[in-house]
């Protein structure tokens, strides 16, 4: 055997320890593995570097640009609130509507991204129906990692896959090359997890509530809203206003004037600077206050009314759209305790404007500025000016959380939706590439107004690109370093004299294996040359083991290590067992009708 190839498959095994015991970030263990390929010439510097320009890596960069876009001008919520509302008040039409948006939506956009929306919905409609929250979210986790099989965009590990080919011999993929064989892996899983998912039910302990709460900030809050002149809500009833419905709040209380507080029936009327005690989620209020023509009474407001220089704006008019709140909780020793804010001149002494309060449960029907405020109280409030831990300690109060709250530029929805569409289609049906066609998507993104260049930045995951670049080092190792050629001749003079259909099921089910065990990408690098090599030295068309790779690629079902099983793991409360056993009957789904279809589609 040749010193490359022991080295190459010692570096694997080096790879194997650093990513399934997390000793470092991934990326650094990536890092590591590129410096050693390239310091054992195994690969050239020149050839190692050229992969931070990959074509994959431009367009999934782009692709997070593009995201980006799409939820800052709230297209994705919208899709979603209109889903949960055609749903009502059937948990299974719910349920399964929320699944079909995310399979839909994870296909053409990063299945963590849809989660991340997705996650605190799912929770308060799991709560709405008297369920518990891990019924829901592993369902919507694994369903989002089943449609985005079915694209090229659908996942990263697709991209780099269809990246990989043109060096290896073979076409890129087209934009639904997958699809043919993940659409009844999706409609099938589905089923699954539909007929399976109550499993998760009265089973070890209970989900810890206020972890999700905290997390996803989930708990209801009492505010005071001002309606203004300019409001859609002027004229109409509570129990005809759109506003409630959306933001799944309750108007407890109606300041009108210096009357006292009225306590409304579902007819009364909304007019123009009412002043609206609401119980509600306090990131669903943020971000519709400003749709709906209203304001927190105590809110500084973010945009100046006096003209500005012209150099600042534009980022100032950025900026509005950006409500920064943070959540503290009140000591026992605060000098607020037992006290009004008004009373201690919360806003005017010490530049802190109240927003909102959550009392353990308990529903406030007071004025928030007559609101006696005691221990154990969180406050949403927006520090008007510099404030720094010694006047929070100071005050006795402890800071929870930071809540940056978007107010979406509903009005641009359109403009993002056509720039990500007409992407999509020169760039899947003309010979511009794809990558190409994203980045100048995400340029005009920046062009139009509707992200700032450092929004642009924020939403790329660099980490990401980084082991992606890094990792596909480890792929080209596979090849240069002779493994590869060697690996494929024993698997071939092993699988002489078989079907086909018995090699092709051994790299279905191996790289089934090692994803849940290594990250989608890592596993994808080093199996699509040696199944390539493999199916050459066996005389078969490469084409089925290439897509036999992909779509055992995404079968990560068994392990909590794929990013979006990441984020339901601890809300969830799920163990690693959960996943053992649900995960594999899915796996076993999989690779059963993928060993099926893929010679339908692509004979051997």
């Amino acid at each position: 055997m040749d010193l490359n190839i022991i080295v190459y498959l010692s570096l694997l095994v080096l790879g194997f320890i650093l990513f399934s015991r997390e000793i470092f970030p991934f990326e650094i263990s990536a890092l590591l593995i590129l410096v050693i390929l390239v310091l054992t010439g195994i690969v050239d510097h020149k050839t190692a570097f050229a992969n931070f320009g990959n074509d994959s890596i431009i367009l999934i960069g782009s692709l997070f640009v593009m995201i980006a876009g799409l939820r800052r001008t709230g297209l994705i919520r919208k899709v979603e609130d209109f889903l949960l509302y055609i749903g009502g008040s059937n948990k299974y039409i719910t349920l399964l509507l929320m699944m079909s948006l995310v399979a839909f939506v994870s296909a053409f956009v990063s299945n963590t991204a849809t989660l991340a929306v997705i996650i605190p919905i799912a929770v308060s409609m799991a709560r709405s129906f008297g369920e518990a929250p891990r019924t829901w979210l592993l369902p919507l986790a694994y369903i989002s990692v089943l449609g985005g099989m079915n694209t090229l965009i659908g996942t990263s590990t697709n991209i780099i896959i269809s990246g990989m080919l043109p060096e290896l011999g073979l076409p890129e993929f087209k934009l639904f090359t997958t699809t043919v064989v993940g659409l009844p892996l999706l409609f099938a899983g589905g089923i699954y997890i539909l007929t399976t998912r109550n499993f998760f039910l009265n089973r070890g302990g209970k989900t810890d509530s206020e972890r999700i709460d905290v997390k996803y900030n989930l708990r209801n809050y009492t505010s005071e809203v001002r309606v203004l002149d300019r409001s859609p809500l002027c004229g109409k009833s509570l129990e005809n206003a759109a506003f409630f419905k959306e933001s799944d709040s309750t108007v407890l209380g109606v300041v009108r004037k210096d009357e006292p507080v009225i306590y409304p029936r579902a007819g009364f009327v909304i007019q123009a600077d009412d002043k609206l005690i609401v119980e509600g989620n306090i990131t669903k209020l943020t971000e519709l206050v400003d749709r709906f023509g209203l304001e927190f009474s105590e809110q500084e407001k973010t945009q100046p009314d006096k003209p500005i220089d012209p150099e600042v704006d534009k980022e100032k008019k950025q900026a509005a759209y950006t409500v920064e709140l943070h959540e503290v909780l009140i000591t026992a020793s605060s000098m607020i305790n037992n006290r009004t804010a008004a009373e201690v001149f919360l806003r005017n002494r010490y530049r802190i404007s109240l927003i909102a309060v959550n009392r353990q449960g308990v529903t406030i029907h007071e004025k928030l500025s007559k609101v006696r405020l005691i221990a154990g109280d969180i406050l949403v409030v927006q520090f008007l000016g510099y404030i720094d831990n010694t006047t929070l300690d100071f005050l006795g109060l402890i800071p929870l959380q930071k809540l940056s709250a978007e107010r979406y530029q509903f009005h641009n929805a359109p403009l993002a939706a056509g720039i990500y569409a007409a992407s999509l289609i020169i760039g899947s049906t003309t010979s511009i590439p794809l990558a190409i066609c994203f980045l100048t998507g995400a340029i005009l993104l920046v062009m139009t107004g509707i992200l700032r260049i450092d929004e642009v930045y924020d939403a790329i995951e660099w980490k990401v690109l980084i082991f992606i670049a890094a990792i596909l080092s480890l792929g080209k190792g596979m090849v240069s370093s002779g493994t590869a050629a060697y690996l494929g001749d024993s698997l071939s003079i092993f699988f002489t004299g078989m079907p086909p259909f018995y090699s092709l099921l051994f790299f279905l089910v191996l790289t089934a294996i090692l994803t849940s065990l290594l990250s989608n990408q890592a596993t994808a690098v080093v199996m699509i040359p040696l199944a390539i090599t493999t199916s050459h030295a066996l005389g078969l068309d490469p084409m089925p083991f290439v897509i036999a790779v992909t779509i055992g690629a995404s079968c990560c079902f068994m392990t909590p290590f794929e990013p979006v099983f990441m984020m339901v793991y601890g809300p969830g409360g799920y163990r690693f067992s959960d996943f053992v056993k649900t995960g594999f009957l899915l796996n076993v789904i999989c690779i059963i009708l993928g060993i099926i279809l893929i010679p339908i589609f692509w004979p051997l």
